[in-house]
C-alpha cells in the first residue's frame, strides 16, 4: 500500500498493472473471466476425449481421472488421433537448428 501511495495510486494492484497490457485490475479481471469459460470448455472436451480413449483401450483408472494423469493421457490421445510423436519433432526445434534456420 505504501508503494502505491508513493506513486499516487489507490492500490498496489493499480500501481502494478499500470505498465501492463491490461493497464487496470478491472481489465485484467475482465480478460480472465472472458478466457476462463472458453478454457474450461476446451479442457472439458480434452478430458472427455481422454476418458473415451481409456474406454477404447479397455483401461480404467482407480479413483477416476486425476490431474496427474492429464499430461500422460493427453499425449497418448494426440499420438493416437494425429499419429504425432513430439519426440520426433524435438531435433528440428533445438536452439542450433532454429538459429541456423532463422539466420
Amino acid at each position: 500500500k505504501r508503494i502505491a501511495e508513493l506513486h499516487n495510486k489507490s492500490s498496489f494492484a493499480d500501481f502494478q498493472m499500470e505498465d501492463s497490457m491490461a493497464q487496470t485490475p478491472e481489465n485484467a479481471m475482465k480478460l480472465m473471466k472472458d478466457v476462463w469459460s472458453k478454457a474450461k470448455d476446451a479442457a472439458d472436451r480434452e478430458r472427455k476425449a481422454m476418458e473415451e480413449f481409456l474406454v477404447e483401450k479397455g483401461e480404467s483408472l482407480e479413483g477416476g481421472f486425476q490431474p496427474w494423469d492429464w499430461r500422460y493421457y493427453a499425449e497418448q490421445v494426440r499420438q493416437a488421433k494425429y499419429d504425432f510423436d513430439e519426440s520426433e519433432l524435438k531435433p528440428y526445434l533445438s536452439l542450433n537448428a532454429v538459429t541456423n534456420a532463422a539466420f
